[in-house]
């Protein structure tokens, strides 16, 4: 959990944030803190008011994210280090305003505290309804069907960070991922012959093509504006990565009536993935996900018997 409190008035992160004569939130004058779904979240996150303008302000505590087993394995796996490469989400920022089809917050800024120990992002304001599982409709899965075709329209030659310099070839992932699946303290229950069949599908996997995907996808990092519109609020683990990778984390996160509805939406403009690809790196992509604490503290086993959805969606 990130140090900073949440009651931490706007005077004191103005304060915070004042270096070098950069008046980073100078233009407002009230805060007010917004809770997050969990307690181990990337940034504290506050709603700020002025005379002429609202906006949001998310505060991460380096130190605390360094330590968090998330974004150990996104630099184990995909070579993002958010901690020690903090500014380049102003290129992710920058690569979402170029879509057309997936719209995110204005990014109006980054800045480091005075001692280097905390990072905050200045973003637009946006008026809306948070969703979550129980409120999303059958029109939310739809355009989040649209918003899957833009990113998976997005070709990439090699692994890793949107718009990073350092990038892995195919080969070089699936070395790092031999290496993950060897030190994750999380699959440490892992049978030998488990082990065994990952190390093998690590070595051989093969993908149709590597999209964008934003890997920590859920509801609750959208928000709903009044004409139906979805934004995406939350894109610091945006990633180019193989496609049956997006599908199956899709697959995990979204109940079988939601995938149901994407799934329809999907195949009227786009081939769906390959079933049997799927079949090939299901368990792998799943003990990626599980070593990466991807949806809490859940052990390998329930991550294993997940049941496959899409094999039975996708024709």
């Amino acid at each position: 959990m990130s140090s900073i409190s949440s009651d931490y008035s706007l005077l004191r992160l103005q304060s915070l944030f004042q270096t070098d004569g950069n008046d980073f939130l100078s233009a407002f004058s009230s805060a007010q803190h917004l809770s997050t779904p969990f307690a181990d979240s990337t940034h504290r996150i506050w709603a700020l008011c002025g005379e002429q303008q609202q906006a949001v302000l998310k505060v991460a505590d380096l130190e605390s994210v360094s330590a968090q087993v998330f974004w150990q394995g996104m630099r184990d796996l995909f070579a993002w280090d958010l901690v020690g490469s903090y500014t380049h989400l102003t290129e992710i920022y920058r690569f979402f305003s170029s879509l057309d089809g997936v719209t995110v917050p204005i990014l109006g800024g980054t800045c480091f505290s005075l001692q280097g120990k905390h990072a905050a992002l200045l973003t637009e304001f946006i008026d809306g309804q948070a969703l979550d599982i129980q409120s999303v409709d059958i029109g939310d899965c739809q355009n989040l069907a649209r918003y899957l075709m833009v990113m998976h329209q997005q070709k990439h030659t090699k692994v890793g960070v949107l718009g990073g310099s350092k990038t892995l070839n195919l080969q070089q992932f699936r070395q790092r991922i031999l290496s993950f699946l060897e030190r994750s303290p999380r699959l440490k229950t892992l049978s030998s012959n488990e082990l065994s069949s990952l190390i093998e599908a690590a070595n051989h996997f093969q993908t149709s093509a590597l999209v964008s995907m934003v890997l920590d996808l859920r509801w609750d990092q959208f928000m709903k504006r009044k004409n139906n519109e979805l934004v995406l609020l939350d894109i610091d683990a945006a990633i180019s990565a193989p496609v049956e990778m997006d599908w199956l984390m899709l697959e995990a996160v979204f109940p079988k009536t939601h995938l149901r509805a994407l799934v329809c939406e999907y195949k009227q403009h786009m081939t769906l993935p390959n079933k049997a690809m799927l079949r090939e790196v299901r368990e792998l992509y799943r003990a990626l996900f599980c070593g990466l604490g991807l949806l809490g503290e859940q052990e390998w086993a329930w991550w294993r018997d997940l049941p496959p959805h899409l094999d039975e969606l996708i024709d």
